[in-house]
């Protein structure tokens, strides 16, 4: 099976007064369906407020927020732009799914646009490379990308921008 992903990430932060220090953003490709979810992941206090841009082509969103025993869980509606961070101290993923690839055979192509409203000091950029891929190719601007594999024996792309 033949597949190939051409990934492009544009970043566009725009300075306002929340900042993330750390933002990763993970893309797997047919994670656990033939779709795409990206996930984005950043520590944050109730005190600070960040906004994240959503492409139109995410049609469903889960936010989690966990801090030490306590976890809270929420699906978002998508028509809400842009996703606000929920006030709430503690480890924030956002998980974006797109399945527009689900039933379409062959070689596929994929691009993301990624806009937040706060800026991010660290942006580290994964991909999880797909185990029946023949070609995989993936393109983030001027980020380099170097193969790691990581402790469940996955493969990954992954670059740091400071």
């Amino acid at each position: 099976m033949k597949k190939r992903f051409v990934s492009i990430l544009f970043i566009g932060c725009i300075f306002s007064q929340s900042v993330i220090d750390t933002l990763s953003v993970t893309i797997y490709p047919e994670y656990y369906y033939q779709g795409i979810m990206v996930e984005y992941k950043f520590d944050t206090d109730s005190s600070n407020q960040h906004q994240f841009i959503v492409p139109t082509e995410i049609d469903s969103v889960l936010y989690l927020v966990s801090n030490n025993d306590e976890f809270f869980e929420e699906v978002l509606k998508i028509e809400d732009q842009p996703i606000a961070s929920i006030e709430r101290d503690g480890e924030h993923k956002i998980y974006l799914f797109l399945n527009r690839y689900s039933q379409v055979p062959g070689p596929r192509d994929f691009s993301y646009k990624f806009e937040s409203l706060s800026d991010v000091k660290t942006l580290m950029i994964a991909f999880q490379l797909p185990f029946a891929s023949e070609e995989f190719i993936a393109s983030v601007n001027d980020i380099n990308l170097e193969e790691i594999r990581d402790q469940n024996g996955l493969n990954f792309l992954k670059g740091i921008n400071k």
